[in-house]
This record gives C-alpha cells, sequence and structure tokens, in this order.
C-alpha cells in the first residue's frame, strides 16, 4: 500500500433498525410524522429485541432494503404485517419474531412502521 493510500474500510455491521412511516409519506417525525418520544421507544424496543437474533453481518444484500411494514394496535400488538423483500425468508422470519411482543402502553396505537436493514 502507497504512503497516500486510504486504509481499508471496516467492514460493515448491518441491525435493524425502526422508522417512522407516517400515513401519507416516508418521512421521519422529524418531517412531521409521529412524536419523536414514541417513535424513540419503538426503535428502542425493536433494537432491544434484535439482540436476541443471530449475527446477519454477512448479509450484505440486506443493506438498506426495507423488510417489512406494520401497525401497532390500540393493544400494542403488531398487525398488518407487509414484507417488501419477499424472496428473503430469514429476514421475515426475524421481523416475525420481533413483533411477537407486544409494544409498551406509550406505543400502542401508534400508526405504521418500517423495519429496515442499515449499516452501523
Amino acid at each position: 500500500m502507497a504512503v497516500n493510500d486510504p486504509a481499508p474500510a471496516a467492514p460493515v455491521e448491518p441491525h435493524l433498525q425502526s422508522v417512522a412511516l407516517p400515513a401519507q409519506a416516508t418521512e421521519t417525525p422529524e418531517g412531521g410524522g409521529h412524536p419523536e418520544p414514541c417513535w424513540q421507544r419503538v426503535s428502542q424496543e425493536l433494537t432491544r429485541r434484535k439482540d436476541s437474533i443471530p449475527s446477519l453481518s454477512r448479509r450484505r444484500d440486506l443493506h438498506g432494503k426495507v423488510i417489512a411494514r406494520f401497525a401497532i394496535a390500540a393493544d400494542g400488538r403488531a398487525h398488518a404485517l407487509q414484507f417488501d423483500e419477499a424472496g428473503v425468508p430469514l429476514a421475515q422470519d426475524i421481523v416475525r419474531g420481533l413483533l411477537r411482543e407486544p409494544f409498551s402502553e406509550a406505543c400502542a396505537g401508534e400508526g405504521r412502521w418500517v423495519v429496515q436493514f442499515v449499516p452501523r
């Protein structure tokens, strides 16, 4: 490697992240979506839940892709689950696992959400 060559980039570890999906737009809460506190709670809950799943660091084909869309009902349960990446059964299984447990009461009834793979 020559003196001016940049160092090789560190490998990117993907993780699951929740992003608010307002009813008529694809903006984040800062752009007019759901209230920030609930968005943070849903993100934190999904992050906590994904810690129990196997590593997906080799699934670079998922980077940046929306995996699923879901809504949180008044009782805190996820419903209306739709998968965008039908060809990735592992991702579907993981999302089903993440959404099996009800969300906290603070987030109950809070609109629509997406689960997306993003690099750390």
